[in-house]
């Protein structure tokens, strides 16, 4: 083959990439450590474009987006105790959580925001 013949063969492939409107991997995507992926700040950008798409992190198996359980436990007018410290405390919508540190949440608080970022479903 020669380098001219080679030289087409890699502008016909780029060609192909170029004017796509994705790329498509085949393959493990692997990204150096100490590298970040950075993405617009107008629009967003999502992963995952369903819920029926599956997403996992940190090693664990990929599901698709959890969907609500309204009427199991949890359900309105039924009350949640926790126990910590030798005391037993009724859990109700204004309960706030910190995790020791930081911010404190209500119960609200934590579905809003897992709902508003895609992790459970509206």
């Amino acid at each position: 083959m020669t380098p001219d013949q080679v030289r087409n063969i890699i502008k016909e492939e780029l060609a192909g990439l170029i004017r796509s409107d994705r790329y498509t991997f085949q393959k493990d995507l692997e990204i150096f450590d100490s590298r970040s992926i950075k993405v617009g700040a107008v629009k967003g950008t999502q992963i995952g474009t369903t819920a029926t798409q599956k997403l996992a992190l940190w090693g664990k198996t990929p599901i698709v987006q959890p969907a609500s359980h309204a009427g199991l436990l949890g359900a309105d007018g039924v009350d949640f105790y926790f126990y910590g410290t030798g005391s037993v405390y009724l859990v109700t919508d204004t309960t706030a959580f910190y995790g020791n540190s930081g911010t404190k949440y209500t119960i609200g608080d934590i579905v809003k925001n897992l709902k508003d970022a895609g992790i459970l479903a509206q």
